[in-house]
């Protein structure tokens, strides 16, 4: 173990930032009227930026596969460097798997605590304007039941030293099998995730109850409950079906390769951390916000 590596800095950037979203969300609830509203409405700014950029990687880490359905899964090198800083501080930390293991669950955890955040702050401005829309209570769904996916997963990790979860078909799979159903399953459930908290955002904007933006006179026509749940059972089946029937053609249940050929500018080294977007977008999101007035304009009614 090294006393120090440059790459645990992004670590402690990752812990602060959810940390301290989660608690301008908790100090939103805590006031009333334009402060929460303020305080809210930066919590959703940042964490759906921060889900749009998570989600891009994913895709990116898509492309990789097609060229490549038998190498372990690749990273960007922004997540490759939250990764090997969590891992540093996973050395310190008690529990079974490798410390690589331990990072790469803890980074999908935090993001995901951040989404998960942002995704409740939306349902809280919505309940205030009493705005009714079944994406929003989709959201929470959704993204709740991805959380407990990862809290899942890095639990068994940590225990075990293998993540147990619906990603990783429970256990039973192993080798490029496993790695492309893992690749096409977190593609689409933060596809869908993605989807579903934008619509709900689109939403809540038209209300006016996110901060700064006016309220739209925008009549939406509501899904029916009957519709909603077949969309929802759709969306569902996809995740598991597409990503299992994928894994299973173009995978092998054999040992994983790690030999990856990449560009060495692409290879994560300690100068990223300095201009990591997990970090950045959010962070500069957040200024943005906080130039605009920070007493939101009373709503005329209709």
């Amino acid at each position: 173990m090294r006393w120090f590596d440059p790459s645990a800095l992004s670590g402690l950037a990752l812990i602060s930032l959810s940390l301290g979203v989660i608690a301008v969300f908790i100090y939103g609830l805590a006031c009333g009227g334009s402060r929460r509203q303020s305080a809210l409405s930066k919590v959703v700014v940042g964490a759906v930026g921060f889900q749009v950029f998570h989600f891009l990687e994913h895709g990116l880490q898509l492309g990789y596969w097609f060229f490549n359905t038998k190498q372990k899964p690749w990273l960007t090198p922004w997540a490759q460097t939250g990764v090997d800083g969590l891992a540093f501080w996973c050395q310190i930390w008690p529990g079974s798997g490798t410390a690589g293991q331990r990072g790469a669950e803890l980074l999908h955890l935090v993001g995901n605590t951040i989404f998960l955040v942002g995704v409740l702050a939306l349902f809280v401005l919505a309940r205030e304007r009493r705005t009714r829309n079944r994406s929003i209570q989709g959201a929470v769904l959704f993204q709740g039941l991805h959380f407990l996916e990862h809290i899942l997963l890095t639990a068994t990790v940590f225990v075990t030293g293998r993540g147990w979860g619906a990603s990783t078909m429970f256990g039973r799979w192993s080798g490029s099998e496993l790695s492309s159903h893992r690749v096409w399953w977190h593609f689409t459930v933060n596809a869908i995730a993605t989807a579903i908290a934008l619509s709900a955002l689109v939403a809540v904007m038209r209300s006016g109850a996110l901060l700064g933006v006016r309220k739209v006179n925008a009549k939406s026509t509501p899904v029916s409950l009957k519709r909603y749940f077949g969309l929802s059972f759709l969306g569902l089946a996809v995740l598991q079906i597409l990503p299992f029937i994928l894994g299973s053609v173009a995978g092998d249940p054999a040992p994983r390769v790690r030999n990856l050929m990449l560009l060495d500018v692409l290879s994560p080294g300690s100068w990223w951390h300095l201009v990591d977007p997990y970090v950045l977008i959010p962070v500069l999101l957040l200024v943005a916000m906080w130039k605009m007035p920070k007493h939101a304009r009373p709503v005329p009614s209709n």
